[in-house]
């Protein structure tokens, strides 16, 4: 393979890593925050200690914002294959910080998971927690691919491009390509 064709071919190849890492990670955010990340021993009523019951947080509970991020960086994916260029990075951006903030919101509640629970006697922490730093992480790793090597991507076919109405179709399979039917004008 000559040097020429090995650069579209390394193109491709990290245009479909990232959106692969994109969907994935952002596919994992959702799972991460959707699970239990702490069981908290919680009064059964407001100041009797001594009747408690267990409770259950989710990540999407404890931190609604960060657990939207999965969903930002599923909508990424479509966003970088329908644009070219500068609005390809800044999709890539909105991506790279939705994934800081999907990992984030994990790392805060695992400094401190008390903190979210305050009225919990004793609190146990799930593993959920970590699974949102680790998509977070690979959600930001795919943002910052796409802000960095975005504008040397594939981008769609010119036929999917809106053409202006005074272009003149030259030939029938043309004008089937642009959904005209070209024996319109035959009937009448």
């Amino acid at each position: 393979m000559s040097d020429h064709s090995a650069a579209p071919v390394a193109g491709r190849r990290a245009y479909a890593t990232s959106l692969l890492l994109l969907a994935g990670g952002g596919a994992l955010l959702l799972v991460a925050y959707g699970l239990t990340w702490a069981t908290a021993d919680v009064p059964l009523i407001d100041g009797a200690a001594d009747t408690l019951r267990a409770r259950q947080y989710a990540g999407r509970d404890l931190l609604p914002a960060a657990a939207m991020s999965g969903w930002i960086a599923l909508a990424a994916v479509a966003g970088i294959v329908a644009t070219r260029s500068w609005g390809r990075q800044a999709i890539g951006l909105v991506a790279l910080v939705a994934g800081l903030v999907g990992a984030l919101g994990g790392m805060a509640f695992a400094m401190d998971p008390g903190r979210f629970a305050d009225e919990a006697a004793s609190i146990e922490v799930g593993p959920g927690w970590l699974v949102a730093v680790v998509a977070g992480l690979v959600v930001t790793f795919a943002g910052a691919m796409t802000v960095i090597r975005g504008r040397q991507w594939p981008t769609m076919g010119v036929r999917y491009e809106r053409r202006p109405r005074t272009a003149q179709v030259t030939s029938d399979w043309e004008a089937l390509d642009l959904g005209q039917d070209p024996t319109d004008d035959l009937v009448e």
